[in-house]
């Protein structure tokens, strides 16, 4: 009697085992195509939820620059600053003392100074103060009768960062491009805007220009030194996959991308100001990210370990 217990106990234990070994495998098969599957969806919300974003951020800041750039244009457009004053020629004062009138107006936008320069590139403020810029970039695209902003540049008159916003002056009888008028903005003003951008727990925003020049970043030294990404990433190989995700920022391209930094995995979307040839990108770690993803995979664990346990009882 006592041998045919020990087979039947022997025998159930067996099957117990091979049941058990069935229920695992069942749900590992399962469990892993489902959560593969479920992952991958997640993921892809969680890619097109940073691409919205950063979509957004750029078409508020395209909003933000034709603004400025209304203002440097409104100014240039008046028939004082075009050279008519009444019946008689504008003299320089009376273009200063409207430089002036218009700053007030245009202080709620962040501008900071305005001036008017004329076709050999002298430039006088409102303050009076003055520079050349005929070397600048703003000045001879406006100069061609182009509107434009800056990239951020080193000022002239104090050293510091900032953006210019520039239309051409047109003279009131011929139409001749006489001049520019620009609209001078703090540079770091940007970097605060976007400073305030967060993603995930870590994820923050930063801007290049169509040379891969860092013009708007959460730490400001960055931006304070120029600092280009393209060109740093020929001597720092940590660089490299996130410089091929700034050389389609720079083209004007949009889209995400994956990258490896600090022996992190990151990812980046990033989108076109298209009136400027600036780039804003959202970046963050792709763990933070994909966080719901993890936390599928952890509850399909503790959910298999408990059907198992059960199917064993039973």
């Amino acid at each position: 009697m006592n041998g045919k217990i020990s087979v039947i106990s022997g025998l159930t234990g067996r099957m117990t085992a091979l049941f058990g070994l069935i229920v695992l495998l069942g749900c590992l098969a399962l469990g892993f195509a489902g959560t593969e599957r479920a992952g991958a969806l997640l993921e892809e919300d969680a890619r097109d939820a940073m691409l919205k974003e950063v979509r957004y951020l750029a078409a508020n800041q395209e909003t933000r620059v034709n603004e400025r750039l209304k203002v440097a244009q409104m100014t240039a457009d008046r028939n004082a600053i075009r050279g008519r004053f009444g019946d008689r020629e504008t003299t320089l004062a009376e273009k200063i003392e409207i430089l002036q009138r218009d700053l007030e107006q245009a202080k709620s936008l962040g501008i900071q100074r305005m001036g008017i320069i004329d076709k050999a590139g002298n430039a006088v403020y409102h303050n009076g103060t003055t520079a050349n810029q005929a070397d600048r970039e703003y000045f001879r695209r406006a100069m061609a009768g182009e509107a434009n902003v800056s990239s951020s540049i080193i000022s002239k008159l104090d050293n510091s960062v900032i953006f210019v916003f520039a239309a051409p002056v047109r003279h009131y009888a011929t139409g001749e491009i006489i001049g520019v008028v620009t609209a001078v903005m703090d540079g770091t003003k940007f970097s605060q805007i976007l400073g305030q951008v967060k993603f995930a727990q870590t994820g923050y925003a930063f801007a290049i220009d169509s040379s891969g020049k860092i013009i708007a970043h959460k730490e400001i030294d960055y931006v304070l030194k120029q600092e280009n990404l393209l060109e740093k990433a020929k001597t720092d190989p940590e660089l490299a996959q996130l410089a091929g995700a700034v050389e389609q920022m720079a083209k004007g391209e949009e889209g995400i991308a994956v990258y490896r930094y600090n022996n992190q995995d990151m990812l980046i979307a990033f989108s076109p100001i298209k009136s400027t040839g600036w780039s804003i990108a959202l970046t963050a770690p792709r763990g933070e990210v994909l966080s719901r993803v993890s936390g599928l995979k952890r509850d399909f664990i503790i959910l298999s370990g408990l059907i198992i346990l059960i199917a064993a009882a039973a």
